[in-house]
């Protein structure tokens, strides 16, 4: 089969897919809602021998998805435990990954314009394109470093999955309200990554999201930050414990 549809429940889920080619071949794994343009929870590619295993980690609460695959079949698809480790979200995070999270999934059908978390303490922004007097931003996201609020990049954030989209969100929320030194771009990323590992958002999705963003803009300054960004993930299962409690 080169397609499954899964009931999720409304509820995070955590999706083990084995694969198979019948010959060397590159296949792309794709995992997306079927009620919403551009809502991809995965979207791979992986030249494989003979037979994979993918894991698709949704943490959002999802109802309905579909996984399918181009240039391969499907053998199995099976729900497993989804880790995450909770104590690396702060409480006073929480409405906001609330806010993230639905923005994020809903963002094909959201026209522009300000999104605002339950509490009314956290503000995303929605534009087609991020400007500045008239003149078009080249970014996915921006956030004040005077009040905190998110401008986010419709343009850019259609062809992001949707962990993807969480991943750039959170670090912009982390300059304002967890970085010691604002503008640390360093800093951001990591208590970003707290937050979305502790989520139990995928790995690979995380160095997508980065490096898509560092593409447009090379400098040994993203080269840096990548660096930091790799190892922490490498290694975030084994320090998780002593830095989230």
């Amino acid at each position: 089969m080169n397609e499954v549809k899964v009931k999720c429940g409304n509820k995070p889920t955590n999706l083990l897919v084995n694969v198979s080619v019948e010959r060397p071949n590159k296949i792309r794994l794709m995992a997306f809602n079927p009620k919403r343009p551009n809502t991809f929870y995965t979207n791979r590619v992986k030249t494989l021998q003979s037979k994979g295993q993918f894991e698709i980690r949704m943490p959002q609460n999802c109802e309905e998805v579909y996984v399918r695959i181009e240039g391969g079949k499907i053998d199995s698809c099976k729900e497993v435990e989804l880790e995450q480790t909770f104590a690396c979200i702060p409480s006073k995070v929480s409405s906001f990954v609330k806010l993230a999270q639905e923005f994020s999934e809903r963002l094909a059908i959201l026209h522009e314009g300000t999104y605002l978390s339950d509490d009314r303490k956290f503000r995303i922004d929605l534009f087609n394109q991020i400007k500045e007097d008239g003149r078009v931003i080249v970014t996915p996201a921006r956030i004040s470093n005077v009040n905190g609020r998110i401008e986010i990049s419709k343009d850019h954030f259609r062809t992001y999955t949707v962990p993807m989209r969480m991943a750039i969100l959170l670090h912009e929320f982390s300059h304002f309200n967890l970085n010691k030194v604002q503008k640390d771009e360093i800093e951001a990323d990591l208590n970003a990554l707290k937050i979305y590992l502790g989520l139990g958002y995928p790995i690979i999705e995380a160095h997508m999201s980065f490096l898509n963003v560092f593409k447009g803009t090379p400098s040994e300054q993203n080269k840096e930050r990548y660096q930091y960004i790799k190892h922490y993930i490498d290694n975030f299962d084994k320090i998780k414990y002593s830095i989230c409690i």
